[in-house]
């Protein structure tokens, strides 16, 4: 296992053929956050078994796989794929997680987050206008859904809390290596 995961975070740095090297800062973050985010679903998994929300459980075994996905585009050298999944991955968990526990789990955050990510790449900047908007658009809906509605599933607030402590904890550990990388 040592030997896998050596050599996964060795290629992390080793920029695909079909890609310059202009790409290499954002081609090794995305591998980070991209293995974050894996390792973040997963835990997430037994996070939701405990609190007895299963949809969610299903959801974070789908999307641990979809991660896994992303890491393997993204060192395929592929550059928008990988980005437009990712953002549509973080729409679907957000506005489950809001419907089924309740905006105050903090999910919603990651919406946010997207963005800040997006311009670090090199893509066109209508591309970027683009998703922001949709990710601003997104976010309100969200948002207006959860002040209308209550959500499906009844937790603690204690434990409630600490989903969106953990999501701000992990927002800002994405942003660290973001930040580090500018």
């Amino acid at each position: 296992m040592q030997l896998f995961a050596q050599e996964l975070f060795r290629k992390f740095h080793e920029l695909p053929e079909n890609l310059t090297p202009k790409h290499y800062r954002f081609f090794v973050f995305t591998n980070y956050a991209f293995f974050m985010a894996a390792i973040f679903h997963f835990v997430f998994i037994l996070v939701f078994a405990l609190l007895g929300l299963k949809i969610l459980v299903i959801y974070n075994i789908f999307s641990s796989f979809v991660w896994a996905l992303l890491i393997y585009l993204n060192l395929k050298g592929l550059k928008v794929m990988p980005l437009v999944l990712a953002n549509i991955e973080v729409w679907i968990h957000a506005g489950l997680c809001a419907v089924f526990i309740g905006w105050n789990s903090g999910f919603h955050y990651y919406i946010l987050a997207i963005p800040l990510v997006l311009f670090l790449s090199l893509r066109p900047m209508i591309f970027k206008i683009l998703i922001c908007l949709l990710n601003g658009i997104t976010y309100v809906l969200l948002n207006y859904y959860t002040n209308i509605s209550s959500p499906i599933a009844s937790i603690d607030s204690n434990y409630l809390n600490w989903l969106k402590y953990t999501n701000i904890l992990g927002l800002s550990l994405i942003h660290n290596g973001r930040c580090r990388l500018i």
